[in-house]
């Protein structure tokens, strides 16, 4: 019926008329291709744009979130923007790279991210979009001492470099999936979870790296809830120190290591070494100081864990598969 009616009208109003609703129509047509339709029209940085776009982190006081995005525009400062009140906007990550700052208490205090003013009232951290492909990630989230949350899976790694202090004394997190990071490129691992004292799990299966000569010193020191850790993707061929890399580590009890494993003989008289620490009872069931091979169940000091040789090693005996 509208139709007819509308056939009618062109017929009796003239060929002004088709031409205007001609026009309405490509009008409509062309919004719903770019995406901004009537009642749901899109600004531009609604729309991600993992090729082209611009990498920005939004923090919000509503939630005491820090969100990371690849979209063809940037939001404002009061922006409402996914559900949340835009409280700060930062931009330029992807291709800069932040350190450690000392502060008057605090040698370590501080650091030269853009979001540092935020550190310590960040609760979540979710990277939304794919795309953004920083070559470094250094101390990101270091000091971030509320941190509870972290969904950093879309991050592209490919082209990272370091990711030395990157979660330095994130002490409130429980677990860490990195399982899908590429890692292929970085070298410098080193403190990377250095003092995240909660942290019971770091998924880091898959994972292909080399670091370099100094490239995991600290990496899980004073990691005190650690329980299980897959190194098995691990070439430490390029090594010259991996002191304090285990530091602390007193609840690990399942490691697993690959064919391209060595131990780096290093100690700095300070009581912290390279090795893994010798499984003690008083953290962990049955422990006898020993680490016991799944494949042969044959216990070795920790010191005595063959270079070279893929397996997995448990803290007692108790844990070896039956």
């Amino acid at each position: 019926m509208i139709i007819a009616i509308m056939v009618l009208v062109v017929l009796i109003a003239g060929p002004w008329v088709s031409s205007a609703i001609r026009n309405q129509f490509n009008l409509v047509a062309g919004a719903i291709g770019s995406g901004t339709t009537g009642e749901n029209f899109y600004e531009p940085q609604d729309i991600p744009d993992p090729q082209n776009g611009t990498a920005f982190a939004v923090y919000s006081e509503d939630d005491h979130s820090l969100m990371f995005y690849k979209r063809r525009g940037v939001p404002k400062v009061g922006d409402m923007f996914n559900c949340r009140r835009v409280t700060e906007v930062y931009t330029g990550f992807e291709t800069e790279i932040y350190n450690l700052v000392e502060t008057a208490s605090d040698p370590y205090g501080s650091s030269t991210t853009p979001w540092v003013r935020r550190q310590w009232e960040i609760e979540r951290v979710d990277v939304v979009d794919s795309g953004i492909s920083p070559k470094s990630i250094s101390v990101w989230f270091s000091n971030m001492i509320n941190l509870e949350t972290i969904d950093a899976s879309k991050l592209d790694t490919s082209n990272c470099r370091q990711m030395l202090d990157a979660f330095f004394r994130a002490r409130k997190l429980k677990a860490l999936n990195l399982s899908s990071w590429d890692v292929s490129k970085c070298y410098n691992f080193s403190c990377m979870f250095q003092d995240c004292w909660s942290l019971e799990n770091i998924n880091i299966h898959g994972w292909s790296a080399r670091p370099d000569k100094n490239g995991v010193f600290g990496m899980f020191h004073g990691c005190s809830s650690l329980q299980c850790i897959d190194l098995s993707g691990f070439d430490m061929s390029l090594v010259g120190t991996a002191n304090k890399m285990f530091g602390y580590c007193r609840s690990l009890s399942k490691v697993t290591l690959g064919s391209n494993w060595k131990w780096v003989i290093c100690d700095d008289d300070t009581g912290t070494n390279s090795y893994l620490p010798a499984p003690s009872s008083k953290y962990i069931d049955g422990a006898d100081g020993k680490w016991y091979s799944v494949s042969t169940s044959e216990g070795y000091a920790p010191q005595n864990i063959p270079n070279y040789a893929a397996d997995t090693y448990v803290a007692s005996k108790s844990l070896l598969v039956k």
